[in-house]
Protein backbone atom coordinates (compact mmCIF):
# COMPACT_ATOMS: atom_id res chain seq x y z
CA UNK A 1 0.00 0.00 0.00
CA UNK A 2 1.43 3.61 -0.98
CA UNK A 3 1.89 6.13 1.54
CA UNK A 4 -0.37 9.68 0.77
CA UNK A 5 2.97 11.61 2.29
CA UNK A 6 1.13 14.61 1.43
CA UNK A 7 -1.68 14.23 4.25
CA UNK A 8 0.82 14.46 7.05
CA UNK A 9 3.30 16.86 5.82
CA UNK A 10 1.25 19.74 8.03
CA UNK A 11 2.77 17.62 11.13
CA UNK A 12 5.82 18.89 10.31
CA UNK A 13 5.23 22.87 9.50
CA UNK A 14 7.31 24.40 12.74
CA UNK A 15 10.35 22.22 11.81
CA UNK A 16 13.31 23.96 10.00
CA UNK A 17 12.77 21.42 7.13
CA UNK A 18 12.84 21.46 3.17
CA UNK A 19 10.04 20.12 1.70
CA UNK A 20 12.00 17.04 0.20
CA UNK A 21 13.82 16.39 3.70
CA UNK A 22 9.64 16.03 5.76
CA UNK A 23 9.23 14.23 2.28
CA UNK A 24 11.84 11.39 3.53
CA UNK A 25 11.47 11.71 7.33
CA UNK A 26 7.45 10.57 6.93
CA UNK A 27 9.09 7.98 4.44
CA UNK A 28 11.56 6.93 7.01
CA UNK A 29 9.18 6.92 9.76
CA UNK A 30 6.94 4.58 7.69
CA UNK A 31 9.44 1.65 7.28
CA UNK A 32 10.68 1.78 10.57
CA UNK A 33 7.18 0.73 11.54
CA UNK A 34 6.87 -1.85 8.79
CA UNK A 35 9.72 -2.91 10.34
CA UNK A 36 7.95 -3.60 13.28
CA UNK A 37 4.84 -4.87 11.30
CA UNK A 38 6.88 -7.38 9.56
CA UNK A 39 8.63 -8.31 12.79
CA UNK A 40 5.41 -8.80 14.18
CA UNK A 41 3.87 -10.92 11.68
CA UNK A 42 6.61 -12.87 9.58
CA UNK A 43 9.24 -13.50 12.57
CA UNK A 44 12.45 -14.80 10.94
CA UNK A 45 14.83 -15.67 13.84
CA UNK A 46 18.02 -15.51 11.36
CA UNK A 47 17.23 -11.84 10.74
CA UNK A 48 19.29 -9.74 13.55
CA UNK A 49 16.63 -7.31 13.72
CA UNK A 50 13.52 -9.49 14.22
CA UNK A 51 15.51 -11.27 16.76
CA UNK A 52 16.65 -7.49 18.43
CA UNK A 53 13.13 -6.35 17.98
CA UNK A 54 11.43 -9.54 20.11
CA UNK A 55 14.17 -9.33 22.55
CA UNK A 56 13.32 -5.94 23.38
CA UNK A 57 9.75 -6.53 23.19
CA UNK A 58 10.13 -9.41 25.80
CA UNK A 59 11.80 -7.21 27.89
CA UNK A 60 8.96 -4.76 27.73
CA UNK A 61 6.51 -7.24 28.78
CA UNK A 62 8.64 -8.49 32.07
CA UNK A 63 9.03 -4.80 33.45
CA UNK A 64 5.22 -4.50 32.66
CA UNK A 65 4.26 -7.96 34.36
CA UNK A 66 2.64 -7.62 38.21
CA UNK A 67 5.48 -9.40 39.44
CA UNK A 68 7.84 -6.69 38.76
CA UNK A 69 5.20 -4.59 40.02
CA UNK A 70 6.24 -1.79 43.29
CA UNK A 71 2.65 -1.56 44.37
CA UNK A 72 3.42 -3.68 47.54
Amino acid sequence: MALDVEKYLSHLDGYDMTHQQKVDFINALQQFAQMFVDAAWDFDPTNPTHVCIQKCAEELKDERSPQNSDST
